[in-house]
């Protein structure tokens, strides 16, 4: 069907002094973060999508945004480039936009949220850092640093307001594994080494979703390159599996970027190669918690996918997978797809056991989807 969409363009930015309440950012804080209050205007256009309702498009800054956590449909949260982290309390009617200027010209890749006023961002490349906040964003604090040339951390993910993961490309010949315990204030390198060899093996910050978490302590993690690996764990990370995801490798772009287990042990994942957009093999698809996986012979998706996600709403499963080429949707558990677009973006969320997700891409838009059959 053809859908209205509205664009909400930055008319100008605002700076805003107040406290630390959700709809009150100040304009320096103490460690010298910068709150942005985004001013926006309007106009419309026209888009021939399928099996949508509704689409916003919303534009939270002239950054590339790769990291999101969609914590409610009221709440989202937005990482990228420029040391920028954006932040809606409104279902995306406004947002702020946060400058951490301790860490200048960081690419934040990925961002997880504990809740509405907490959420911690994970920053690629050396240095690596990890930052915190408590407050929406008003003050952040560094609880992770470490100088290793080495160090490229890919993805963050949270089993419980205290439990949480990070994942990075290998350092000394072991894939890089940080654990918290204590929701995010401190973290430590875990031990247990992950085989097969890491060499020539690593993952892709595309779109921090590289980790996919469940419950009691399960955990799946992607790789690309010499081998296209999905490696496993049951107890926290612990001990580890892996098995072969069955996208192409043995070559640096290619591999899994993304990938999503849903609770009936059905999981995505996606890839293909960023420097070939045209990839074909771009899926791969398990039933059994991630212990075999097999390729999806379906003529869609086609072409590089960096982001894949799942919803469970009123008994149905809604899987959603886009990249440079385009976004597709699946409704019988990634047999068959349609394209719904063919713009690219990095990454897309859906707001917890709902039919709404969220897309962003390199240039500052943000788009809201509402998905039906």
């Amino acid at each position: 069907m053809r859908l209205h969409f509205i664009i909400l363009l930055i008319g100008g930015i605002l700076f805003s002094c107040g406290n630390d309440s959700p709809n009150s950012v100040s304009e320096k804080t103490a460690q010298g973060e910068q709150a942005d209050s985004i001013s926006v205007g309007s106009a419309s256009f026209q888009s021939n999508l399928v099996d949508q309702s509704e689409g916003l498009i919303r534009v939270a800054g002239n950054n590339s945004y790769r990291g999101m956590h969609v914590l409610s449909e009221d709440v989202i949260w937005l990482s990228g480039s420029n040391s920028t982290v954006a932040l809606s309390l409104n279902g995306g009617e406004n947002w702020k936009a946060f400058t951490i200027e301790d860490c200048p010209n960081c690419d934040f890749r990925d961002i997880t949220a504990l809740n509405d006023s907490t959420a911690i961002v994970i920053s690629i490349g050396s240095p690596g850092k990890i930052y915190k906040t408590s407050n929406w964003g008003s003050n952040w604090k560094k609880v992770y640093h470490n100088d290793d040339s080495l160090i490229f951390m890919d993805a963050i993910e949270f089993w419980d307001d205290n439990r949480g993961l990070v994942f990075g490309d290998p350092v000394d010949g072991l894939i890089f594994l940080l654990e918290t315990s204590d929701g995010g204030e401190s973290w430590s390198r875990i031990a247990s080494k992950i085989t097969p060899s890491a060499d020539g093996t690593a993952g892709f910050a595309a779109s921090g979703t590289s980790i996919a978490l469940g419950d009691d302590g399960k955990a799946w993690i992607a790789t690309g390159g010499k081998h296209s690996w999905i490696f496993y764990t049951n107890d926290y990370g612990v001990s580890w599996g892996a098995v072969e995801s069955k996208l192409p490798d043995n070559n640096p772009g290619n591999g899994v970027y993304s990938l999503a287990m849903s609770s009936s042990g059905v999981g995505m994942a996606v890839g293909g190669n960023w420097e070939h957009i045209e990839s074909d093999s771009v899926l791969s698809i398990t039933n059994d918690y991630g212990e075999s996986w097999e390729l999806h012979e379906g003529a869609i998706p086609n072409g590089y996918r960096s982001c894949v996600a799942y919803s469970e709403y009123k008994n149905t499963q809604l899987w959603v997978c886009t990249g440079s080429s385009g976004t597709d949707i699946s409704y019988d558990y990634g047999q068959s797809w349609k394209t719904i677009d063919s713009t690219g973006y990095n990454v897309v969320e859906f707001a917890p056991y709902s039919n709404i997700a969220w897309l962003a891409d390199g240039k500052g838009h943000v788009i809201k989807l509402k998905l039906f059959k």
